[in-house]
């Protein structure tokens, strides 16, 4: 099994300190930023990984009760999504 990244895609984190579900905001970021999330391919050469993409990053949920305006992400974890060429 391989790696399915892209030869161009740099790591970014999907368990990022910045996540203001990790982090509330206001307060200082601690632990590290991790890379939690990909995808291995089996039977596809490392060339079929046409691209990746961290997604599902933006603040777009109601903190809760007493937590006023603040939005938050849908989750702890930021997606990963990978794009491949797989010919017949």
């Amino acid at each position: 099994m391989s790696l399915g990244t892209a030869t161009s895609y740099v790591p970014q984190c999907t368990d990022c300190v910045t996540n203001p579900m990790r982090t509330p905001p206001g307060s200082t970021p601690s632990g590290d930023n991790t890379w939690t999330r990909f995808h291995l391919i089996q039977n596809l050469p490392i060339t079929a990984t046409q691209s990746n993409d961290v997604f599902l990053k933006d603040a777009i949920v109601d903190g809760g009760p007493g937590n006023g305006s603040t939005k938050v992400p849908i989750s702890t974890y930021y997606a990963f999504r990978s794009v491949f060429s797989i010919a017949p």
